[in-house]
């Protein structure tokens, strides 16, 4: 059971769905059942960006990026990245819609090989 206020905000934020991610940015649903093209909030263009509510996967062809989570979504389409420490978890804050712990402010050695690895 974990007792870490950082670990078990990254980990909600990993369980919010592309469809409550969505939402939580304003983004646009069409009127396809799973399928929502549009420009893409960061990089522009007129329908490069779409994300598929049944999949739980989103897609930039303009920035060539793409994903199956909440928190890479928001981190594309708000400029954000999720590499930096600081930058994911103000996905994770934007994706659940709270503020990030206090407690986020030191990051371990071992800590950021674990984030980065599970980037990657």
């Amino acid at each position: 059971m974990m007792h870490d206020p950082v670990a078990l905000f990254v980990e909600d934020a990993r369980a919010v769905s592309i469809d409550d991610a969505a939402k939580r940015l304003g983004l646009k649903f069409s009127g396809r059942r799973h399928e929502h093209p549009q420009p893409c909030p960061h990089c522009g263009g007129t329908d490069t960006f779409a994300f598929n509510t049944a999949k739980n996967k989103w897609n930039c062809r303009a920035g060539g990026v793409g994903g199956n989570d909440g928190i890479g979504m928001v981190a594309h389409c708000e400029g954000l990245d999720p590499h930096r420490r600081a930058h994911f978890l103000e996905a994770c804050s934007i994706v659940l819609g709270q503020p990030v712990p206090d407690e986020a402010e030191q990051e371990s050695a071992e800590e950021r090989n674990q984030r980065l690895a599970r980037i990657e």
